[in-house]
């Protein structure tokens, strides 16, 4: 699992633990939100745990109240385009590509022109043979 999955997951795992508590949270009230404390695969520790909440807090998908415990006020629609997002990224549909990309597709495919001839190439193919005439 590369780190931009692991982290992905990370997310999705404190959106989740948000949905939840909206779910069951009177309209209205800030959601109380305690760090986990569980030490387990797939679990963020607490101190992401609390940047993920900070972080989400920067992209305007929450407003913190109060930390420690965090006490904030979801944004809508933002939360729920940034969690279907998170869902999307981690647990993609019939291969369905994500939104969340963090690298460059590595197949992407350039026109390129040679002596007025069009040809189509990748830029993987274009980084061998660059590499190729280096040496």
């Amino acid at each position: 699992m590369t780190p931009e999955e692991r982290v992905r997951e990370y997310y999705l795992w404190v959106l989740n633990r948000i949905k939840e508590d909206l779910l069951t949270t009177p309209k209205g009230e800030l959601i109380r939100y305690d760090l986990s404390h569980v030490g387990a695969a797939g679990v963020p520790n607490n101190e992401t745990e609390s940047n993920i909440i900070r972080k989400l807090e920067e992209w305007t998908v929450l407003k913190i109240i109060r930390e420690r415990p965090f006490q904030f006020e979801v944004l809508y629609p933002k939360f729920d385009e940034i969690y279907q997002k998170f869902q999307k990224s981690v647990f993609p549909i019939n291969n369905e590509k994500s939104d969340l990309e963090i690298n460059e597709p590595s197949e992407k495919i350039v026109p390129l022109v040679i002596k007025n001839i069009p040809i189509k190439v990748t830029i993987a193919d274009l980084k061998f043979k660059f590499n190729e005439i280096l040496q």
